[in-house]
């Protein structure tokens, strides 16, 4: 029985996997993306999206019209809901429901000319020439398979590369509140920095909800009681009533490891790219997806072009965002408080790492401006919470 073939097929229709499909698909590239959930599907995630993000969906024309929820113009930090600092950045960051985002890509992808199976889970793939991927109703041939199939994917595993090193978890609960409390927060995310035992707690607003939620770096803690703690200690939580929560899996960036083979290579979560201290990963899962296709459309046309470029890219990726950030949480994490008041109380770092989250500037070239310039760091105004300084929603 012959099968249908392809150049490319894609396992997973999240952000780096129809992304790269569409980017693909441009080129004169034959895919096929699979994914084992009913498309539109519900996915946990807080959303976020830095200026950087949507700039390069732009230049794809992709325009989040009609989906994006209100801008984040800066964040509120706190230490356990006693002091708080803000910082306001000037190009607004956007939050979007990853249910809408993931539709999205997914319907250009397929207006573009790929081939989309949702419900369509993956059992096995066999190398020979070429792949053969088998799924329960049929199998299809590929030159170059791609596992975009998210933190917790088989390919990873078939394809025979080491897992990542470190794997956590996050809690998030999407929370209906009355709309005046709502419109307390602004276009203010929210991050309070001790309310979660090596980790923090998040509160971001959407157009008509919130998401909040615990992230911890420890994979050992108990999640639920934080984020009742969490929400117990806000007023504006505490009025809410519960529309969805999840928990969800988080396999953290760091060291450098293989993410790619002759024929095949990982992008998105499946790749590990998660940074430990924020918890972000939508904008890194677009660069990978980005960084694939520069190499997987070379190969193609000739073969003796590899995929291992791809692996230098993610090593670089590594270096400058998934080390520094691990070394960061490290620090950050092992006493809390006196870290929120060296960071976050102080105008200069946290203006530094502000620049981080939304996607400015690497958390590389973050903590290198905060130690070659001890005098700014030393002379910036100390931020506290006094008078006119703490939100009204706190």
């Amino acid at each position: 029985m012959s099968l249908a073939k392809y150049d490319v097929v894609i396992t997973g229709a999240g952000p780096a996997g129809s992304f790269l499909s569409l980017l693909l698909v441009r080129q004169g590239v034959k895919v096929l993306l699979l994914d084992k959930a009913r498309f539109p599907r519900y996915k946990v995630c807080g959303g976020g999206l830095t200026p950087k993000s949507f700039r390069l969906l732009a230049k794809q024309g992709i325009r989040l019209d009609g989906i994006e929820e209100i801008p984040i113009t800066g964040a509120w930090n706190t230490f356990r809901n006693r002091d708080w600092v803000r910082v306001d950045r000037p190009k607004p960051a956007k939050v979007v429901m990853r249910d809408y985002l993931d539709a999205l890509l997914v319907n250009r992808a397929a207006e573009a000319g790929v081939d989309f199976l949702d419900e369509t889970q993956v059992r096995s793939i066999e190398w020979s020439d070429q792949w053969t991927i088998r799924t329960k109703a049929a199998s299809y041939q590929a030159q170059i398979i791609v596992g975009a199939d998210g933190a917790t994917g088989m390919i990873r595993k078939q394809l025979g590369l080491p897992p990542r090193f470190h794997v956590t978890r996050g809690l998030e609960v999407e929370l209906e509140v009355p709309d005046a409390a709502r419109e307390e927060l602004g276009g203010y995310a929210v991050f309070d920095w001790g309310a979660c035992p090596q980790g923090y707690g998040w509160i971001f607003p959407k157009q008509d909800h919130l998401s909040i939620g615990v992230y911890s770096f420890d994979p050992t803690v108990k999640l639920k009681p934080w984020l009742n703690r969490f929400r117990s200690s806000y007023a504006l939580l505490r009025v809410g009533q519960m529309i969805k929560s999840k928990s969800h899996p988080l396999i953290i960036g760091g060291t450098p490891v293989p993410v790619c083979t002759d024929n095949a290579l990982l992008v998105g979560d499946a790749a590990g790219v998660c940074d430990a201290f924020f918890a972000e990963g939508i904008s890194y899962s677009l660069w990978t997806a980005l960084k694939a296709s520069k190499y997987i459309i070379p190969h193609l046309a000739e073969s003796r072009y590899t995929l291992h470029g791809y692996q230098d890219e993610y090593n670089r990726l590594c270096e400058r965002y998934f080390e520094p950030a691990l070394q960061l949480s490290q620090w950050f994490y092992a006493s809390p408080q006196i870290a929120f008041s060296l960071l976050a109380r102080n105008r200069y770092s946290s203006d530094q790492f502000a620049g981080v989250l939304f996607g400015e500037q690497s958390f590389a070239n973050a903590m290198a401006h905060v130690a070659r310039n001890p005098h700014k760091f030393m002379l910036a105004r100390w931020q506290k919470d006094g008078p006119g300084k703490r939100p009204a929603f706190a």
